[in-house]
């Protein structure tokens, strides 16, 4: 009888620390292609790069953070699609990077965050929620 012994060990080749730099780009971009008639229930390319962004912050911690934190530049944006995409992937990264790193970022989003809930856009103040 053979045994294989640790046959199914994972071993983490980190791959995804590699490809952050180019896929946080694509992902973040598509969280801001969305539309206001865009049905709550449907699975939609914004919603699948939401997904993805949580699981990849996930997937390599403190890394995303010099990725994304250009993007939470957005909070203040006119383009209420770019607010919400910088609302929903500040988000999606929240279960990702050590804590002591996040203190200080979510200290400085929390005053971002509470001047968007005068946002006149419904999906924007959802969002803030959500998060």
């Amino acid at each position: 009888m053979l045994r294989f012994k640790n046959a199914f060990q994972r071993v983490s080749h980190h791959y995804a620390k590699g490809a952050v730099q180019h896929l946080c780009p694509l992902l973040l971009e598509t969280l801001a292609k969305h539309d206001e008639a865009d049905d709550e229930d449907d699975w939609t390319p914004a919603k699948a790069a939401g997904v993805c962004v949580m699981l990849l912050a996930q997937c390599v911690g403190d890394t995303i953070l010099d990725c994304v934190m250009p993007f939470f530049a957005h909070f203040s944006s006119q383009d209420w699609k770019y607010k919400e995409a910088a609302i929903m992937a500040f988000g999606s990264i929240l279960d990702g990077p050590d804590p002591s790193k996040l203190t200080p970022l979510v200290q400085q989003a929390i005053p971002a965050l509470i001047n968007s809930m005068s946002d006149p856009n419904v999906s924007g103040k959802l969002s803030i929620f959500e998060t």
